[in-house]
């Protein structure tokens, strides 16, 4: 890091970057076998206009430890004082973005920022695309809830209960068919364990 030549350079006004992390499957040693961790398999997102003192340090591979030290504190200093605008992963249960629960500084640093995420083995994203789920549900007179949590993960189906209201006059049997579709709509029936025994 270059350090300011006076301590007043500290105290001016800073400028914004919006940076973003990434994970880059093509230097994971997971991805490649040669590894049972991640390491520096991450990236950052950076706007095409940063400055090239800030691009030395942060476009590069980097392990999920040296991204937290790097981003954690919300600026940096490079020739002049700039703060981070840190962009939240979009993290979902159903794809390969749960890749941020397997890291622990992603962890860490992601939730400094709100985002609170499971512990999960390095390594599990790469079995979501073959996921299954669990399906429970319950109903009464007016509403119908499933919820589907995955053998894969433990996580729960969008993180919670799903409401679906119950449409009376059409008989019993058309009814439980119309609730399975939207289910199924949402999860394949083939990614539903013991689809069947749901069905019935």
């Amino acid at each position: 890091m270059v350090l300011p030549r006076r301590v007043s350079q500290f105290f001016d006004e800073a400028e914004s970057i919006a940076v973003g992390v990434s994970h880059d499957a093509t230097a994971c040693p997971l991805v490649s076998g040669m590894g049972v961790n991640h390491n520096a398999c991450w990236k950052t997102e950076l706007p095409s206009d940063c400055p090239f003192l800030i691009k030395k340090q942060l476009n590069r591979a980097l392990t999920g430890e040296k991204v937290n030290g790097l981003l954690s504190p919300g600026r940096l200093y490079a020739g002049k004082l700039y703060t981070f605008n840190l962009i939240l992963p979009r993290v979902s249960e159903k794809d390969e973005s749960v890749v941020f629960h397997e890291d622990r500084y992603m962890r860490m640093l992601l939730r400094k920022r709100g985002l609170f995420l499971k512990r999960l083995a390095p390594g599990t994203f790469l079995k979501i695309n073959n996921q299954q789920w669990v399906v429970s549900t319950e109903w009464d007179e007016r509403y119908f809830w499933w919820q589907a949590q995955s053998v894969a993960t433990g996580l729960f189906f969008r993180w919670h209960t799903q409401t679906i209201e119950v449409a009376h006059g059409h008989g019993t049997q058309r009814e439980c068919k119309r609730l399975t579709d939207i289910l199924t709509s949402q999860i394949p029936s083939a990614a539903i364990v013991e689809y069947d025994k749901l069905r019935e």
